[in-house]
């Protein structure tokens, strides 16, 4: 395991151990763990011509509430967790009931070093009827997770970060 690198780049079954100049050839590095945004219609799961999957982005992901529960109007907590770039530390984590233009700072509650997962929790007012949740996280070098999935989207959906929204039900 790499701290701060996307799990495929790291070892799942050793044999030996290899320093190299140069990128491995392997198939996995070269032809599958890649970012690629076009599709080639005649072979539209083929990502060769994509960029290796390297750094883990930034990402923020409600836990609590659940998708489609439930919650009383009125104040609500809302916890999940959050990691900065290739392990990064934070700078902020937000959550918004309005689509983004509204945001409430989330208060690390667990972790919060560089690396690992930061546990966060937000106090939201709720008004009655449907309401889509929404997170994001900035890391301490000014990155932050893209507003809607279309603005990660690949061909095989690797390291789509963009901010995590959960609907939920308020009574």
């Amino acid at each position: 395991m790499v701290p701060g690198w996307i799990g495929a780049r790291s070892v799942k079954w050793l044999g030996r151990i290899e320093v190299r100049a140069e990128p491995s050839e392997n198939y996995f590095q070269t032809k599958a763990y890649r970012i690629e945004r076009t599709v080639n219609p005649r072979a539209p799961t083929d990502v060769s011509g994509g960029v290796p999957l390297a750094e883990l982005p930034v990402n923020a992901v409600i836990l609590d509430p659940k998708p489609g529960q439930s919650v009383p109007a009125g104040l609500v907590v809302v916890r999940g967790w959050a990691i900065g770039q290739g392990g990064a530390g934070l700078a902020a984590i937000e959550v918004s009931s309005d689509g983004g233009a509204r945001w409430v700072k989330a208060r690390p509650t667990a972790g919060g070093e560089p690396g690992v997962w930061t546990f966060w929790e937000a106090l939201v007012t709720l008004a009655g009827g449907p309401c889509e949740l929404v997170v994001r996280a900035t890391d301490v070098e000014g990155r932050t997770q893209p507003a809607a999935l279309r603005d990660c989207w690949n061909v095989k959906g690797y390291c789509n970060n963009a901010w995590h929204r959960v609907r939920v039900t308020v009574e």
